[in-house]
């Protein structure tokens, strides 16, 4: 129970903090100038994203981020060494984040067609 407390506090701070941030600033900002998880998404799953879809995109990205660092930060809590905490925060980031990025890419691929 402590571990899911821990997660959803993380969780929703990182949301937060990802909104004010990040989002509100892109979306004060250029369109063109897009953030690195959004662009990441644009170029190696050949996303059109336009005005429309860019808003919806931008707060799929904030939710899956920050679902990401929760889950491996709540992860790597379960370990008493710290040694062993920074080693699965080094395996897990990559991973966890390949994985969800990959699975909204390919969804945003299928909305696409």
């Amino acid at each position: 129970m402590q571990e899911f407390i821990m997660f959803m506090m993380t969780f929703t701070l990182l949301l937060i903090i990802y909104h004010v941030f990040v989002i509100r600033k892109a979306k004060k900002g250029n369109f063109e100038k897009l953030p690195t998880e959004v662009n990441y998404i644009k170029i190696k799953y050949n996303v059109r994203i336009d005005k429309s879809n860019y808003k919806k995109i931008l707060n799929m990205v904030a939710i899956i981020s920050s679902f990401d660092v929760a889950l491996i930060v709540t992860v790597s809590q379960m370990f008493e060494s710290f040694l062993l905490q920074i080693l699965t925060i080094i395996v897990l980031s990559p991973l966890v984040f390949g994985l969800t990025y990959h699975l909204v890419g390919k969804n945003y691929q299928k909305e696409g067609k």
